[in-house]
């Protein structure tokens, strides 16, 4: 948008078109007055210009509008930093440094909560499920669980299927139900067992071994037996 200014008695004030028509009630302007038409009540275009300063040692105090004629440009107001603030900026960068160089143990309570932040939002690939597992946060006892958290309990992960609030003897291995293993679609392949369910059911890409042979599965929630539907045999 461009900027304008009023010049009274050559002294320009920061300036706009509806204050031109707010203080000329009784004129009817065109929509986009001409500079031509402006210039009739002693409104200017003002040639922005960015200011040129150091933000290190230096701070913008404000600006004016310099010039004579129809020719006016903005002009920066920059005033030296004082010890004080360059103290104050100095602190600044001090304590962002400290709470970036986090202990080990905040620093992977921050990478879980980044971690279950993405599964929330359904950001996450398979493959990068596996590479992140270990920031996986812990099962416990009063934890409301949605369908596709992923929680670590003793040696293995699981996944959610189920919405619940756990409860002590609601652990993932002893409840198939509200928890399914999680497999890893790059790891090696695993036995096929027959889903119970939708529950567990393999999703696509899984890899897991039948009848001698390795198969993939083409499908999510497949329950099929391989051969049979919903696998390729590699």
């Amino acid at each position: 948008m461009t900027m304008f200014c009023k010049v009274v008695g050559g002294e320009a004030s920061e300036y706009t078109v509806t204050q031109l028509r707010d203080d000329n009630p009784t004129v009817s302007f065109p929509k986009n007055p001409s500079n031509a038409v402006m210039a009739e009540y002693d409104m200017y275009p003002v040639v922005e210009v960015p200011p040129s300063y150091d933000p290190d040692t230096e701070i913008i105090v404000g600006y004016t509008i310099e010039g004579a004629g129809t020719t006016w440009t903005q002009t920066w107001e920059i005033r030296s930093k004082t010890p004080a603030e360059l103290a104050a900026d100095e602190d600044a960068i001090r304590k962002a440094s400290l709470s970036i160089e986090q202990t080990p143990e905040a620093m992977y309570q921050t990478l879980s909560v980044v971690v279950q932040t993405l599964l929330d939002a359904d950001l996450l690939s398979p493959t990068d499920l596996t590479k992140v597992s270990k920031y996986y946060r812990d099962w416990a006892t009063g934890t409301s669980y949605i369908v596709g958290d992923i929680a670590n309990y003793a040696q293995g992960t699981y996944k959610c299927v189920q919405a619940h609030t756990s409860q002590p003897d609601w652990t993932p291995p002893q409840v198939p139900a509200l928890w399914t293993a999680y497999i890893d679609p790059t790891g090696p392949p695993t036995a096929w067992v027959q889903p119970a369910g939708a529950h567990d059911a393999y999703s696509k890409n899984i890899r897991v071994t039948h009848n001698t042979f390795t198969w993939v599965s083409l499908i999510d929630a497949n329950v099929w037996e391989p051969g049979v539907y919903g696998w390729a045999q590699e």
